[in-house]
C-alpha cells in the first residue's frame, strides 16, 4: 500500500489511466451526410461486454484514485490481483480517498497494461450490466422532481459552496415546469 501522501495529483491520462478493452454496443448507428437521417441495426454478433458504460467510467476512476501501479514489484497470482481489483473497486469513486492508503497493484505500470493482461478478471469484477442502470445519480429520473420556491437557485449558500470546493457542479437556472 502507498501512503495517502504520496496520492497522484497528476491529469487523468487516457491512454494510461483507461481500459484496454471496450464496451461494446448492441446497436449501431449511421447518419445519412446527405439527409442527416439516422438508422439503427443491432450489432452482429452480439457483443460479449455490453451496457457497462458506467461501470467502466466509475472502475476507471476508482482505479485513478485508489490504486497504484508498480512495475517494480513482482507479478502476482490471479487469485492476488482479484482480491486486489475487489479492493480498488469497493471504495468510493468519489473521492480520492484521503487518509486511505492506496492498493499496489504488482507487475504493471498503468491501467492500459494491466487491463491488457487481466481482462477476463477485470470484466467479470468490476461490475455487471444492472449496474449501469443503477446509479446513484439517477434518483432523478424515478423520484418527482419539485420546483423550488423563487429565488433559490444561485443563492449565498450555493454560492459559499462552490467557493470552499464542496460543489463539484453547479447549475444556475431555472427547473422546467413538470406540472
Amino acid at each position: 500500500m502507498i501512503s495517502p501522501a504520496e496520492h497522484c495529483v497528476c491529469p487523468f491520462l487516457f491512454e494510461r489511466d483507461s481500459f484496454s478493452f471496450a464496451n461494446e454496443l448492441l446497436w449501431q448507428y449511421r447518419f445519412d451526410p446527405v439527409t442527416g437521417a439516422m438508422s439503427t441495426f443491432r450489432t452482429a454478433p452480439a457483443p460479449a461486454y455490453a451496457h457497462r458504460c458506467f461501470v467502466m467510467v466509475r472502475s476507471a476512476r476508482q482505479f485513478f484514485y485508489h490504486a497504484h501501479f508498480d512495475p517494480e514489484l513482482p507479478g502476482a497470482t490471479a487469485h492476488t490481483y482479484r482480491r486486489l481489483i475487489r479492493e480498488v473497486v469497493s471504495r468510493n469513486p468519489r473521492g480520492t480517498g484521503a487518509g486511505q492508503p492506496r492498493v499496489a497493484i504488482p507487475g504493471y505500470d498503468c491501467l492500459r497494461s494491466f487491463s491488457r493482461e487481466h481482462e477476463p478478471l477485470l470484466k467479470a469484477e468490476c461490475g455487471s450490466a444492472w449496474e449501469s442502470y443503477v446509479v446513484r445519480s439517477h434518483w432523478r429520473m424515478v423520484f418527482p422532481i419539485w420546483r423550488p420556491a423563487p429565488g433559490t437557485y444561485g443563492t449565498a449558500n450555493s454560492s459559499k459552496r462552490c467557493e470552499t470546493g464542496l460543489c463539484r457542479s453547479f447549475t444556475s437556472s431555472a427547473s422546467p415546469n413538470l406540472d
